[in-house]
């Protein structure tokens, strides 16, 4: 006859249970540490994008204040312009030094926008 009591948990039961925790307890440390990967890297990428803005908001603001400063010299220049001719040279001039700032300008603005991107990591 068995010397179990009713109540009694057979021993085979037990080690079944110990063993399933143990496994949940390690996926659950596995998934909590995959997690805390996952944001730490989100928060790497978001510390490069604001680092990316802040710069692109730079540059920006330094290519207005260029701008502006050209539109004075060429007003500046039209004020003293003795005929017409003089007026469309400096018009000319203004206008190929604009494009060529401006495409100067896109190029960077692209590096600078490439470079935030491969600071990047996935996640």
């Amino acid at each position: 006859m068995d010397s179990r009591s009713g109540n009694d948990i057979p021993q085979s039961l037990r080690s079944a249970a110990e063993a399933s925790m143990t496994q949940a307890r390690r996926a659950f440390d596995e998934a909590l540490t995959a997690a805390q990967r996952t944001v730490d890297t989100l928060e790497g990428n978001a510390s490069t994008a604001q680092a990316g803005a802040r710069e692109a908001g730079r540059m920006m603001l330094s290519y207005t204040s260029d701008m502006v400063e050209d539109a004075f010299d060429l007003v500046q220049g039209l004020l003293r312009a003795g005929d017409a001719r003089a007026v469309m040279s400096l018009q000319q001039d203004f206008m190929k030094k604009q494009m060529e700032r401006t495409a100067e300008r896109a190029r960077k603005m692209t590096e600078a926008a490439v470079k935030a991107g491969f600071g990047m990591k996935p996640f």
